[in-house]
């Protein structure tokens, strides 16, 4: 019955294991859907940016455009924000250092530790072998998770400074129109 006991002992650390590889996993697709994300609001900054140089270069002969006592103001706010929005995206894919998590050779190195000392087997050992493997997994997904709300931070911010650079950009827009 002892054996039984210490047999269920390691199999729930081995199933512990395996949903905390599976948490770092899905932790790494984190990382690489804000990094897409960040990329993506690079481009849309970049076009708005261009998109705005251009619009001011075509109407500043005919000044229909800035026709308001406010309307550069608001241009350069528009421009300004579009900047931290790239700014506040680069921040977000810059590279982080991070543990690896689990690797082959940890796992190789703690099998072979083990199977030296097989004349002193216990079910302590094999849970401790476990055990070991999760602590170094489990730091891992610490460290990841801490840079994805950093990344995430800096996404959230970039997101809303594009916003707040279209919401200027459409008021030009429409006060040009009218």
């Amino acid at each position: 019955m002892a054996d039984e006991k210490k047999e269920h002992v390691i199999n729930l650390h081995r199933d512990t294991l395996d949903a905390c590889i599976k948490e770092y996993q899905e932790m790494s697709d984190t990382w690489r859907h804000l990094d897409s994300k960040a990329e993506a609001t690079i481009t849309v900054s970049g076009i708005i940016l261009g998109a705005v140089f251009v619009l001011i270069q075509a109407r500043l002969g005919n000044n229909i455009f800035l026709r308001g006592p406010y309307d550069k103001h608001m241009i350069a706010t528009a421009i300004i924000l579009l900047n931290l929005s790239i700014f506040f995206a680069i921040l977000t894919i810059r590279v982080r250092r991070v543990s690896m998590g689990i690797t082959g050779e940890d796992i190789q190195g703690m099998a072979n530790d083990l199977i030296q000392s097989l004349e002193y087997y216990s079910t302590d050992r094999i849970a401790n072998y476990y055990k070991d493997q999760f602590t170094i997994c489990q730091n891992a997904i610490n460290e990841i998770r801490n840079a994805n709300d950093s990344k995430a931070a800096n996404l959230t911010r970039s997101h809303w400074t594009i916003l707040a650079a279209m919401i200027l950009l459409m008021i030009i827009s429409i006060k040009s129109i009218f």
